[in-house]
């Protein structure tokens, strides 16, 4: 199986595309963006792939969501979530003035605490990735710095000048595992659906909601995006607990389905559990 992620290697993004491949057999194949991830996995270059879509401290990967949304013929069918540690990464033995700090706007926002407080004067310089903004360092003549993991480092021969500048502490990113099908109930799942509402008005979205609560169906996730067709005209992204196959999540997504104006399932995956939802579920049941 040929499974895409953004690239290069050395990415967050490969890093969580490594852990859903495992020992299993699987080529895996760096990509430019997360548009072309997408646009590889519609043509058939891939069977799957992997792009974040959430952070736990900055939110959701718009892009991501949007290009779900849009797309016609992929489906999520599962999730991968990893804890994120953000190095500052130099050219070895320059000592030059930090004119420039590169990598992937996320990262950046990741740190920009830490960033603010050590180079109030810097410029930030968003780049595609994490291993682009190591990769082309020499290209600001030691003047740049650049935030990424720490296996930056040895990929591209950069020294660590600092470590675990994330602005906190528990600091995790999820990504969506992504193809033409979804995948099958094992008791333990998520869906997710985004849609529109058939009409504007009070109580509207809390009716489309209610299916889902009187049937006891916990919702994980719930995030607006415009639609791009008019100002103020919103898509809904839900993620819930159950498979769309099965009971009583399949009963409730059809009556959301009739009040909404557009309604799509992006798929039903199993559940990835990780360590702040596991404290979390410790917790409330203590």
């Amino acid at each position: 199986m040929n499974v895409g992620y953004l690239g290069p290697p050395g990415t967050f993004s490969h890093e969580a595309a490594l852990r859903h491949v495992g020992d299993g057999p699987g080529c895996l194949c760096p990509y430019p963006s997360i548009p072309a991830v997408f646009a590889a996995l519609e043509a058939g270059h891939i069977q799957a792939g992997v792009v974040p879509v959430e952070n736990s401290l900055e939110g959701s990967v718009v892009q991501t969501m949007d290009y779900l949304a849009g797309s016609t013929a992929i489906q999520v069918r599962g999730e991968v979530v990893i804890p994120i540690e953000h190095y500052l990464l130099g050219l070895p033995g320059k000592s030059t003035p930090v004119e420039f700090i590169t990598s992937h706007s996320q990262a950046l926002a990741q740190c920009q605490g830490y960033l603010a407080r050590r180079y109030p004067n810097s410029r930030l310089v968003p780049v595609e990735s994490t291993a682009k903004a190591a990769s082309t360092l020499a290209r600001f003549f030691g003047r740049a710095v650049a935030v990424g993991p720490r296996v930056l480092a040895d990929l591209y021969q950069l020294e660590i000048l600092d470590g675990q500048i994330q602005d906190g502490r528990d600091n995790y990113t999820r990504f969506l595992v992504i193809g033409t099908q979804d995948a099958l109930p094992t008791g333990d799942d998520l869906t997710s659906i985004v849609f529109a509402p058939l009409t504007d008005g009070p109580g509207v979205l809390h009716g489309i909601l209610g299916e889902l609560a009187q049937r006891g169906i916990n919702l994980t996730k719930i995030e607006s995006r415009p639609t791009r067709r008019y100002l103020g005209e919103y898509l809904f992204f839900v993620d819930l607990q159950g498979h769309r196959l099965c009971s009583p999540t399949r009963e409730a997504l059809e009556k959301v389905g009739e009040r909404c104006d557009c309604f799509k399932i992006l798929g039903s995956y199993p559940r990835n559990r990780f360590p702040g939802k596991e404290r979390e579920g410790r917790s409330a049941g203590e």
